[in-house]
């Protein structure tokens, strides 16, 4: 009530404010030809000035007033959108504290009704499984009995028909080695000599176009062999590896099972065979020079070495170790394969 009192005053203190403004003017303009003299005002020019200075004062606090209250109310507005703008935040906040929580809740619930479904079904899977046992331990004893019955009539039947087999494995196996002893039978009379003669020909023919050194060495074989009966013999070996039905592996096969043996000259006939069907056969040549070395016959092995080396140049390095050129390390031919 004291504020709108106090506008009003000074409302109505304007119009005097100004007339005394203009009578202090009209005293200064009067009062300028006397400048040494102090101007006099009189008590009703006091009491206006005085009455001016409090409604200054009046104003001057209305208007601290005012900023005041407007400062509060702008404080207040602020606050207000302050908390208008948390107030969702604290709302998302809260929902996902309180969803997490119903969450957790559930899930705890949800894993003891577990627990307790899971207890429930072991116990009904106990109950069962004992009176299951129950069953089967009074039905036991007949079945036992059943069963034995049926496995010993099982394994007579086994046995018999094991019986059966093994008679039939003893029949083929008599069968098989007298097939054997027929093949080594066959290759120790049907396949020729002249054979030999011409894998050593066609040895000493390749060694000579690698080395000239061995053309007068390897040049005696050729000289002998007689061709009319060397076509007729390769003629009847080809028809016999047709009825064989054999190729250049079973061939080396064989070979290296005679070599291993210590039969050397089946095995230069199993290994001539096997360069017979296929000439750059490397590991049948090199087996060869190896069986021909034994019989320390220098010539066919240093001729098949070389062919082999011609193949597969590794053959030179394994030659060097080979103890099966032992009886050849020593002579000139063979050094000046594996050394060049």
């Amino acid at each position: 009530m004291k504020i709108p009192n106090l506008v009003a005053i000074a409302k109505l203190a304007l119009p005097a404010l100004a007339l005394s403004s203009l009578l202090v003017s009209a005293v200064a303009t009067t009062a300028q030809p006397q400048p040494n003299s102090p101007p006099t005002l009189s008590n009703q020019e006091r009491e206006e000035l005085e009455r001016l200075r409090q409604e200054k004062e009046i104003r001057d606090r209305v208007q601290a007033e005012v900023d005041r209250a407007f400062s509060r109310i702008t404080t207040l507005l602020n606050t207000l959108v302050l908390v208008l703008t948390l107030f969702p935040i604290a709302i998302a906040v809260s929902v996902v504290l309180l969803r997490r929580s119903m969450t957790n809740q559930i899930i705890s619930d949800a894993q003891k009704e577990f627990t307790q479904l899971q207890e429930q079904l072991i116990r009904q899977i106990e109950e069962t499984a004992k009176a299951n046992l129950k069953l089967e331990q009074s039905a036991l004893p007949q079945e036992a009995n059943f069963l034995e019955t049926d496995t010993l009539s099982q394994l007579n039947t086994i046995l018999t028909q094991a019986q059966i087999i093994l008679e039939d494995l003893k029949e083929q196996k008599e069968s098989v080695q007298q097939e054997i002893a027929k093949f080594r039978y066959a290759q120790a009379v049907k396949i020729p000599t002249v054979i030999d003669r011409e894998i050593e020909t066609s040895n000493f023919e390749h060694s000579y176009h690698n080395h000239e050194l061995l053309s007068d060495t390897l040049s005696e074989p050729v000289a002998q062999t007689n061709d009319a009966v060397s076509e007729q013999r390769v003629t009847e070996t080809e028809s016999v590896n047709q009825n064989l039905d054999l190729n250049a592996n079973d061939y080396l096969i064989l070979g290296n099972s005679c070599f291993s043996e210590g039969r050397y000259l089946e095995a230069n006939q199993s290994y001539n065979l096997a360069v017979k069907i296929e000439p750059n056969f490397s590991e049948a040549r090199y087996n060869n020079a190896r069986c021909y070395a034994m019989q320390y016959r220098l010539n066919l092995a240093v001729g098949n070495l070389q062919w082999a080396i011609d193949i597969e140049p590794m053959y030179k390095e394994i030659a060097k170790t080979d103890e099966a050129f032992s009886a050849i390390r020593g002579e000139e031919m063979f050094r000046k394969i594996v050394d060049e």
